[in-house]
């Protein structure tokens, strides 16, 4: 959710989508100031941006995070408000951590 929240603020105030990555390395806390560190890291000595996330979604392994690398590896192709698409992420992914806790709390009555 703060990592979505930080990227779309970024590219509201004109950064693009790279620098965004090196936003979320500095002002996030580990271990995802880590992988975008990494991310920023392999971007910058010449690994293609796609690639970089990719091999970032295979180390961490999260489903809500490969639907925000696909949602920016598709903007990137087709185009669109990627601010607004990582906002729409971040509210889906909110809601479903909402009725995790819902149903949880329901079963364990």
């Amino acid at each position: 959710g703060d990592c979505l929240t930080t990227i779309a603020n970024a590219l509201r105030a004109g950064y693009s989508f790279p620098q965004s990555v090196e936003v979320v390395s500095r002002e996030m806390e580990p271990p995802i100031s880590d992988e975008f560190a990494q991310v920023s890291r392999e971007v910058s000595m010449g690994v293609p941006l796609e690639s970089a996330l990719e091999a970032m979604g295979r180390r961490v392994g999260s489903m809500d995070l490969d639907l925000v690398i696909t949602a920016v590896l598709i903007q990137r192709e087709v185009g669109g408000n990627l601010a607004q698409i990582l906002d729409n992420i971040g509210d889906t992914i909110q809601e479903r951590i909402r009725m995790k806790r819902e149903i949880f709390a329901l079963t364990a009555q």
